[in-house]
């Protein structure tokens, strides 16, 4: 998805609509912005929110039109999501250059069995 708005809403459906239902939703609104059927916007910056509101219109028939998408953005849609919390990294010691206090290991590009190492 590649803004916060929803797909349902931007195709003016509720979210129990049919396919039949998406698809007209689709097809009617594709007619009202296409550029090829609607008539010329007078200014630039109306051209470019009629592209960007065709974009979202073709993503979301996309997305709800494939049973798998629109279950899989369904699930997504109910559940909140909220950021990872990740690992607590620990703040910088005092004495350390990489902060944390963790040293560094490096190991060879080319690995030898210990055996040959030392001879």
């Amino acid at each position: 998805m590649q803004g916060a708005s929803d797909f349902y809403v931007v195709l003016g459906l509720e979210s129990r609509a049919t396919d039949h239902d998406i698809a007209r939703a689709y097809r009617s609104l594709l007619r009202q912005h296409h550029p090829d059927t609607a008539p010329s916007p007078s200014t630039r910056g109306e051209e470019g929110r009629e592209r960007e509101l065709l974009a979202e219109i073709m993503e979301a028939y996309a997305v709800l039109s494939d049973p798998a998408r629109r279950n899989r953005y369904d699930r997504n849609r109910q559940t909140p999501t909220e950021p990872f919390p990740g690992p607590k990294l620990r703040e910088p010691g005092p004495g350390s250059a990489a902060g944390g206090g963790m040293s560094l290991k490096i190991s060879p590009l080319r690995w030898e069995s210990p055996a040959r190492r030392w001879l």
